[in-house]
């Protein structure tokens, strides 16, 4: 889940003002992150791509070249995941303790939201 999971539920969270402007703030970075690790992988899609079309189809074909092509892209989606999880760790850490259960049966995973 992303921040703005809870933004929005914030009258069923019962959010004070002041959590509201960090969480709002939280957001804002990871909105900022999330659109610069999406460029990212878009290129990285594209270079392995173009990488793997050069590449030798059939028998003479680089198991290492084609598993190469996708390093990239494989850790830029492990860090956008990583960054992900932080900023919901950080605005988790933000609720009470009864907010946080709320929160628990907010998450996308309880089939909610996506």
């Amino acid at each position: 889940p992303e921040p703005r999971l809870l933004l929005d539920d914030a009258a069923t969270l019962h959010l004070r003002p002041d959590q509201r402007e960090r969480l709002s703030a939280l957001n804002t970075g990871w909105q900022r992150e999330k659109a610069d690790l999406a460029r990212q992988l878009e290129r990285a899609a594209s270079a392995a791509g173009a990488r793997m079309k050069t590449a030798t189809p059939g028998p003479g074909a680089s198991p290492a070249l084609l598993a190469g092509s996708l390093s990239d892209y494989s850790a830029l989606s492990e860090r956008y995941d990583h960054e992900r999880a932080a900023y919901w760790t950080q605005a988790v850490a933000l609720l009470t303790p009864a907010q946080r259960g709320q929160a628990d049966r907010l998450r996308p995973s309880a089939g909610r939201r996506k």
